[in-house]
């Protein structure tokens, strides 16, 4: 049984079996005109959350740098693999829609509200940067630099809502 083995073990015949599943696939897919012209809607949204689905299968899927599976049940693991798989591709999904409407607020189709946006954002980073080289000089205590951390937060939501009338403006997000 090849997903018994040992990480580097199976990372050895890998190459070799993860053909079979592929070629199956393109096989069924083109096998008559009919079913060739019908989308997979599952497979089309698996295609849009490739990102995130990369980006969190260490986080979630896997764990022990990538050795083992998540246990959330010790002793069953089919069931194991089933509940992180459901939560695997939830939370990819959700993590989607969230990099959309943060693609769609930072960087939005109207010019002028893009330029805007990047002008106010090189202005954050740099009183970020100040603000941690004056606590770093400084050589500040946790508690400080927590305070500080409170305040940058409630002046930048002050900020945000006081200038945020130009982003309810914008017709992408109405």
């Amino acid at each position: 049984n090849i997903y018994s083995l040992q990480k580097l073990s199976y990372n050895l015949y890998h190459s070799y079996f993860a053909i079979i599943p592929l070629t199956t696939y393109i096989f069924f897919r083109n096998i008559t005109p009919s079913v060739r012209s019908v989308v997979s809607m599952s497979l089309h949204d698996l295609g849009k959350t490739t990102l995130e689905t990369y980006l969190l299968q260490h986080h979630i899927w896997l764990t022990s740098n990538a050795k083992t599976l998540l246990t959330i049940i010790p002793g069953y693991p089919w069931i194991n693999f089933a509940l992180a798989t459901i939560l695997f591709f939830t939370v990819s999904k959700e993590l989607y829609r969230l990099t959309m409407s943060l693609r769609g607020m930072i960087l939005p189709d109207d010019p002028v509200i893009a330029l805007y946006n990047l002008i106010s954002s090189i202005i954050i980073f740099v009183i970020l940067y100040i603000i941690s080289s004056i606590l770093h000089g400084f050589q500040a205590t946790l508690l400080e630099i927590g305070l500080v951390c409170c305040g940058l937060s409630l002046v930048l939501l002050l900020f945000i809502y006081r200038f945020s009338r130009q982003t309810s403006e914008n017709y992408i997000y109405q």
